[in-house]
């Protein structure tokens, strides 16, 4: 009897050390991963021509209407006819990309941008600008040298034992 429990026991401590590897914590899975819309168009000369006032919210002011209230309650504009990177311009707000949806896994992740391709720009250039956040949105200053071309990246997604690359995920055209 004591032999067959020293059997068991063996047996079972074997077994609990057969069982113990060396797991990677945690999984990353990108095969749904992508960008909606997937291509950002960058403006190297900005129209940023200031329009004019709105005649309509100067009537309003003269009422007595506070600028907000005209603005955000009663939805009327202060200016008309502006360029399309007016604002743009006046607060200096870079050139944003959307965040990419489909990422999962165990936090943190880590994004990075990856290889940067291009037939008819530079891609050090880019390279030298560009940025992407935490949720995988990509950022290039509103001041930028970046020669005009289609640029393709490669996003390089990552947290603890696994890594992704996302080829060709993303375009930024340079206008």
């Amino acid at each position: 009897m004591k032999i067959l429990f020293t059997w068991m026991v063996m047996a079972v401590s074997l077994w609990f050390l057969a069982a113990c590897q060396d797991v990677t914590p945690g999984y990353l899975e990108t095969d749904n991963a992508i960008y909606k819309p997937d291509t950002l168009v960058i403006r190297s000369e900005l129209d940023d021509d200031p329009g004019e006032i709105n005649p309509t919210y100067e009537l309003y002011l003269g009422f007595g209407y506070s600028p907000d209230m005209i603005v955000n309650v009663l939805g009327i504009p202060e200016r008309i006819n502006e360029g399309e990177d007016y604002y743009r311009a006046k607060w200096g707000a870079p050139w944003t990309s959307v965040a990419i949806q489909g990422v999962l896994g165990t936090n943190p992740i880590y994004m990075e941008v990856g290889n940067i391709t291009s037939q008819d720009g530079v891609p050090e250039k880019l390279r030298e600008y560009i940025s992407v956040g935490g949720n995988g949105a990509f950022e290039v200053p509103l001041e930028h040298d970046i020669p005009a071309g289609s640029y393709k990246i490669t996003l390089n997604v990552h947290n603890e034992g696994y890594s992704h690359d996302l080829v060709d995920c993303f375009t930024i055209i340079v206008k």
